[in-house]
């Protein structure tokens, strides 16, 4: 992959006092009522660029895009927000707990990377898409011109090079650090030192970087640059719109963490619903797990994750909730023709996945193929996924253990994708640490 240092665009400390108050997840992450309360936390939220609200009377050239852009450009002329005086890198580090009290630290440099297609093998997906979101991010891509966010991204440290650089990177001062309402540790190293820069460029010059966590924001800037490189004449490959941002993690970095995301599901038939588990045919074996209605919905949203991954490392094992006071351990007894999971590519079998299994024999029988948008929704959290289904939302939950990184560097290297939604990569990297966009200098306070 071909890096780029660039010249940061950042919150400026001294008319912002509390960093935190100005950042916000990823905009894939925030609902409704998350996006309001970051508009309310601080005047000059990031979530003002990524998530915008829409407002009554919005038209063509009065939209969340054109505010979006005309909040950056008067945060940019009030000094809220400064540039960097030296192309540069950044390095990050997040210190979180799990939800077992474990703490960890995953590690990761932002920088920009050349945009490349799939079919070259520099950028590999893992996950299919869904055009939805990329109509969004197009048109404040094309309405703001900056790369506002990271895309997450992973890298193979085979030899340790890279992680001998960042360690000696870490011996100097932090130039952020600060903790957020969850205390989470995050700090912020700015690497500027030109010989330090081009031994990075050099180093991860043969590598691969696999798409973690942003494919619908990678997938737009490609769609941007095609348009562009349309309809403007004379691009030399150098312009801003042919480089992503993008935060870049080792695969063996200890703090890396998957969590599972399970999956409920509405639209199905009472009459199928009635049969459900039998239903799912001679494939699967299945056993009920007793769940009492007067227990705390996250202690049996735990034990039952345990259950899963107890019995998940020597088989495929998904969990199916309807409703009832059981839960369905379903375990996967079949070997049929047809199913994605399993292929084979170039010669090599690549393993079975419990994510795959669900959508390709699962999903697909329930539904009548695969699920509509209105019909299925995501989370992390099992209690919510239980609660969801006992609330009516929701007809069916299925809980599924999270796919390991070696299962998935497997994938993306055979050019193979899976359904969407099948990682998540915790913690989120927060947005406003750095942002990037080519202007003039009229453009910044002085």
């Amino acid at each position: 992959m071909e890096l780029r240092p660039f010249r940061g665009i950042r919150y400026n400390p001294t008319c912002v006092n509390d960093l935190f108050a100005v950042l916000a997840p990823p905009y894939d992450v925030l609902s409704e009522q998350d996006r309001d309360n970051y508009y309310r936390r601080h005047p000059n939220n990031v979530v003002r660029l990524i998530l915008g609200r829409d407002e009554p009377g919005d038209t063509a050239g009065n939209n969340r895009y054109t505010r979006a852009a005309q909040y950056l450009q008067t945060w940019l002329h009030a000094g809220i927000m400064t540039r960097d005086g030296q192309p540069s890198m950044y390095l990050c580090a997040e210190e979180y707990l799990l939800p077992d009290g474990t703490k960890r630290e995953r590690e990761g440099l932002i920088a920009l990377c050349r945009l490349e297609p799939y079919a070259r093998g520099v950028v590999l997906p893992h996950e299919e898409t869904s055009p939805v979101p990329k109509r969004m991010l197009f048109d404040l891509r094309s309405t703001i011109e900056a790369n506002l966010s990271q895309i997450f991204a992973l890298y193979a440290d085979e030899t340790g090079k890279m992680r001998e650089i960042l360690r000696t990177q870490r011996q100097q001062a932090a130039l952020l650090s600060f903790r957020d309402d969850d205390g989470m540790l995050h700090r912020v190293w700015v690497i500027n030192e030109a010989s330090r820069l081009r031994e990075i460029q050099q180093t991860m010059a043969d590598r691969w970087a696999l798409i973690a966590d942003g494919h619908h924001r990678y997938e737009t800037c490609l769609e941007y640059q095609h348009r562009m490189h349309q309809h403007r004449a004379g691009c030399t490959g150098e312009e801003w719109f042919n480089f992503a941002m993008m935060y870049l993690t080792d695969i063996h970095d200890p703090g890396l963490t998957i969590l599972p995301t399970h999956r409920v599901v509405r639209g199905l038939s009472p009459a199928l619903l009635s049969q459900i588990p039998e239903a799912l045919g001679g494939q699967w074996q299945y056993e009920a797990l007793p769940l009492s209605p007067q227990a705390d919905p996250r202690t049996q949203g735990q034990w039952l994750m345990q259950e899963l991954r107890a019995r998940g490392e020597h088989a495929h094992v998904l969990g199916l909730y309807t409703g009832d006071d059981a839960c369905w351990l379903l375990s996967y007894a079949g070997s049929p023709a047809g199913a994605r999971a399993g292929a084979e590519v170039g010669g090599t079998r690549l393993e079975r996945l419990d994510v795959s299994l669900l959508h390709d024999l699962l999903l697909k029988k329930l539904c009548g193929g695969e699920p509509s948008e209105e019909s299925i929704a995501f989370t992390q959290d099992e209690a919510a996924a239980l609660d969801l289904v006992r609330q009516g939302a929701f007809q069916i939950a299925f809980l599924i253990n999270p796919t390991h990184i070696d299962q998935i560097v497997q994938y993306a290297l055979a050019g193979k994708r899976l359904p969407r939604k099948t990682t998540f990569f915790y913690p989120k990297l927060l947005t406003g640490i750095a942002l990037h966009k080519e202007v003039g200098d009229a453009d910044y306070f002085s």
